[in-house]
């Protein structure tokens, strides 16, 4: 009995070649994208799962609230750490980790200089990172040890074995050596951590009383098994009560514990050292996307197969006179849809797997279809039941309940509500398709914003270069490099100003009442208000002499606002215990990417505390001048090699996700609306089908092919419009809601949505304009044979 199913189901598919070729292209497309965006979401969703302990690992996150605004940063007083494993039942081990350095490593001629992080001898018992060579358990026991990446340790010493090798690690004017007692396995690209070093840090038997306020690094715990970490964050804060006043009044610093398993996707928090976080919101985005493509193909199938349904009437009366019953004939019509499917299921793979190089290089990934993995091959064969049984749900159950009687004598087999369903889907598939349109503009419009939008800062032909060494000579290297033809102006700071991240809660001021204020504050010299282009509100630029080292202060207007002074040029103020006059305001900038509110910022006169070179080149001979500038930085500093890198580069990699998502929402849009297309076909063909005796009559009584064209294409129009009417409210809702991320943002009009609705009909013209053409040219004698 099966076996004759599928054969009449091949002969059906056979015999209706065109319009089953499209049901599997369409399915096709529709699988190969959801597919592709599975194979995303299920790597963000296994970030960290690697590790064995993952779900006891926890980030200690500090609670900031200033001035009713809170914020949270994965940064925690330094002393917290060792204190709590030993003060804490429910905490069995916790592990600090600095801010990622860099840092050069010598061995004989062999010069490496990777980046990476300062631990605590515990970090390699919490988290599953294996080492090639080495013990886990005493790797990071000795102060002096230094545990390598497999990478760099083959650079500096090939294929021998790195153990108890001895490396020299260069820190500006020092050299120490470090014992090599590990060696790390390459990190797992899921991994929030990411290091190709780890240094101990040094052991400690006492903290200062500054140590329980310099929040300059992150702290993860593993709680004990069956630990309440509700409970236990509770008992971190008793516990920080007994140590500071922080949580006294309004404004107060809470700690407070965040899964690990969370932090890749859900967190939103400044400072550590963990790699730019995804967004939960773009995996629910795109499952969101991949069930729509789907379902639009779902509809499209359904549309296609309804459509024909004519052709299958009179064998469905044949097949119930001769005793077929209505469920035989339902299971026959799904066997039919479920091959298909299936059909396209695999053609869905193999579009996948060739998609697939492109699709990681647009997410920036390594997936890989799991062939070998039962469960992936389960769920294929699960989703195309699935899809093939929804798919040919509607038409099964309709074409098999057509009565023989009124089909053999000839009578006409539609239904008013067939109709109204074929036509319900139609507006469905436009207006998820006008939807995905509209936000694709406008997440367009979004980047453009961002990535043109006057920052109040320069950054275009700007170079960022650490000096190391060079810091030893800072003026002459500067005044070498600042000569040059190619170079405008150079500047010194102790971070890059487009993203600044060092903080103070300490700032005094005259008239300060006991609220707590949080400022950015960016060390550097007289040069930097030049090189950046800021714009000097009041005051003048830093007027200290360059030999002298007595401290200025230049700030934002956000820093006058949140200090409330009127007239702020001579007030003394106090940063880091260094009271100095405040010099001058400049306009605010955006020191942070877009997704930050401007916050007030402190520009600190402190020539010896900058060690990195801001070099505005004049935008001509750039190669040349830069390797003129190699060879001055030689001069100085051998050790390290040179290196830089464009602040425009830097800043565009904020907004790498936004720029990706874009794309993807491209690419999807495109995929939905040729579905639908395909849709719309299959209507078109059956609408002019069933009319085409009533073609051939209009013809003979003299209607011209664009009256007929016309009249076919006004009733795609007005389902068009529906869709567009449909669409507007749900696509506004989304696309505003995804804007809220931004502080700052473009205003949602209806331009947008218009373009949107424009785009779809004139595809839907097009695409309707095929079929109505080709039977308005028919010649009308053959249509009015046909009984």
């Amino acid at each position: 009995m099966l076996k004759n199913y599928i054969k009449v189901a091949f002969r059906s598919i056979v015999k209706q070649r065109t319009f089953s070729l499209i049901n599997i292209i369409g399915l096709a497309f529709g699988l190969t994208c959801a597919i592709l965006i599975s194979l995303w979401v299920r790597d963000e969703l296994a970030y960290d799962q690697f590790h064995e302990n993952h779900d006891r690992l926890y980030l200690t996150v500090s609670e900031i609230n200033i001035g009713g605004e809170i914020s949270y940063w994965n940064a925690t007083p330094f002393a917290v750490g060792p204190l709590l494993a030993e003060k804490m039942s429910d905490v069995e081990k916790t592990s600090r980790i600095s801010s990622e350095v860099v840092r050069l490593f010598t061995h004989g001629e062999k010069k490496v200089k990777p980046s990476g992080i300062y631990v605590d001898s515990t970090f390699l018992h919490m988290f599953s990172f294996p080492l090639v060579e080495g013990d886990v358990n005493t790797a990071l026991d000795d102060p002096y040890s230094v545990v390598l990446s497999k990478k760099y340790a083959e650079s500096l010493f090939g294929d021998i074995s790195a153990i108890n090798k001895v490396v020299e690690m260069t820190e500006r004017d020092s050299i120490i050596q470090y014992k090599v007692t590990g060696v790390l396995e390459d990190l797992p690209k899921q991994s929030s951590l990411e290091f190709d070093f780890l240094l101990p840090f040094e052991p400690q038997s006492s903290f200062s009383d500054s140590d329980w306020y310099n929040y300059n690094e992150t702290l993860l715990v593993m709680l004990r098994k069956g630990a309440d970490r509700y409970k236990v964050d509770q008992q971190i804060r008793d516990f920080m009560k007994e140590y500071t006043k922080e949580e006294d009044g309004d404004d107060y610093t809470r700690l407070h514990l965040y899964s690990l398993n969370d932090y890749h996707l859900k967190s939103d928090m400044s400072a550590g050292v963990e790699k730019a976080t995804g967004k939960i919101e773009y995996v629910r985005m795109f499952t969101i996307v991949a069930l729509v493509i789907v379902l639009i193909a779902v509809m499209n199938f359904m549309n296609l197969s309804t459509a024909k349904s004519g052709l299958r009437a009179k064998e469905v009366g044949i097949r119930k006179t001769s005793g077929a019953k209505r469920s035989m004939l339902i299971f026959q019509f799904l066997s039919e849809s479920v091959i298909i499917t299936l059909i396209s299921a695999v053609l869905a793979v193999t579009l996948a797997d060739v998609c697939l190089p492109l699709f990681n290089q647009l997410v920036d990934k390594q997936l890989t279809i799991p062939y070998t993995d039962p469960l992936f091959l389960l769920v294929i064969l699960g989703l195309s039941l699935l899809v093939g049984i929804l798919a040919g749900s509607y038409p099964a159950f309709y074409i098999s309940g057509f009565q023989p009687v009124t089909i053999l004598k000839g009578a006409n087999h539609k239904s008013k509500s067939f109709g109204g369903i074929r036509r319900m889907l139609v507006v469905l598939q436009f207006a998820l398709s006008i939807a995905l349109i509209s936000g694709t503009i406008i997440i367009y419009e979004q980047i453009q914003f961002v990535m043109n939008k006057d920052l109040g800062i320069a950054r275009d032909n700007l170079v960022q270069q650490p000096l190391y060494k060079a810091t030893f000579h800072r003026e002459s290297y500067l005044n070498e490099v600042r000569a040059l033809p190619g170079v405008a102006s150079v500047a010194a700071a102790d971070q890059n100003p487009l993203n600044i991240t060092s903080t103070s809660w300490g700032v005094s001021w005259p008239g300060r009442q006991d609220e707590e204020a949080q400022f950015h504050v960016v060390q550097t010299d007289e040069d930097f208000l030049k090189t950046f282009n800021l714009d000097l509100v009041v005051g003048s630029n830093f007027t200290a002499a360059p030999n002298d080292d007595k401290i200025q202060y230049i700030v934002n207007e956000a820093a006058i606002r949140a200090m409330g002074l009127t007239d702020p040029i001579g007030e003394e103020i106090t940063v880091w215990e260094a009271k100095a006059p405040i010099v001058g305001v400049v306009k605010d900038f955006h020191h942070q990417s877009l997704f930050q509110k401007i916050e007030p910022v402190i520009l600190r006169l402190k020539r010896d505390a900058t060690y990195r070179a801001y070099i505005r080149l004049t935008g001509e001979h750039t190669s040349e001048t830069l390797g003129e500038i190699k060879g001055i930085f030689e001069k100085y500093d051998q050790s390290y090699p040179f290196t830089y890198s464009f602040l425009d580069s830097d800043l565009s990699q904020n907004y790498d996700q936004v720029t990706t998502a874009g794309k993807l929402a491209n690419i999807f849009a495109i995929v939905a609306i040729f579905i639908s297309c395909l849709g719309l076909f299959g209507l078109t063909a059956y609408m002019t089908e069933q009319r085409t005796k009533e073609t051939g009559v209009r013809k003979v009584f003299g209607a011209s092919v664009l009256s007929l064209t016309s009249m076919f294409s006004k009733d795609f129009l007005k389902l068009v419009f529906i869709s567009f009417i449909i669409a507007i409210p749900s696509a506004y809702y989304f696309i505003n809601r995804w804007l809220e991320e931004f502080a700052y943002r473009i205003d949602l009009n209806a331009i947008p949505f218009l373009i949107a609705g424009i785009i779809a009909v004139l595809i839907a013209l097009f695409t309707v304009s095929y079929n109505t053409i080709k039977a308005a040219v028919a010649n009308p004698i053959n249509s009015l044979r046909q009984e």
